[in-house]
């Protein structure tokens, strides 16, 4: 029973990484465009983090992270689309203020969308 459990997770785990691979290589195909930040949001949120004890053994706290979400706006032939970027996983709220500082509000970023289905769309940091 073990080895079919273990046969399934890495038949999951491959396909996830097959699928994964394939979207990267169709974002690489996408056209760019210039976008503007309209917006951003500074959140908070918890997450369970693991961490061993001086014994070894293993235990769970929550601890506090920050994030960053952006939005902003691009237009394809006269058509006004939105997209949206999430800057996660920082440790302080400072930490998340200097990100959000690297993308104020106005500023122009290169994004990549879908030209079938602009509202797919990427930025990549």
């Amino acid at each position: 029973m073990k080895k079919l459990v273990y046969t399934f997770v890495v038949i999951f785990c491959f396909i996830a990484v097959i699928k994964t691979c394939q979207r990267n290589m169709e974002i690489a195909s996408w056209p760019e465009a210039e976008a503007v930040i309209e917006s951003h949001r500074i959140d908070s949120y918890r997450e369970s983090e693991t961490y061993l004890t001086g014994d070894g053994t293993s235990r769970s706290r929550w601890v506090d992270r920050f994030k960053v979400d952006f939005n902003y706006r691009f237009n394809v032939e006269n058509v006004s689309y939105q997209g949206r970027f999430i800057l996660k996983d920082m440790a302080t709220e400072g930490v998340a203020k200097r990100k959000a500082s690297l993308y104020p509000d106005g500023k122009t970023i290169t994004i990549k969308y879908d030209p079938l289905n602009p509202d797919d769309n990427v930025f990549r940091d």
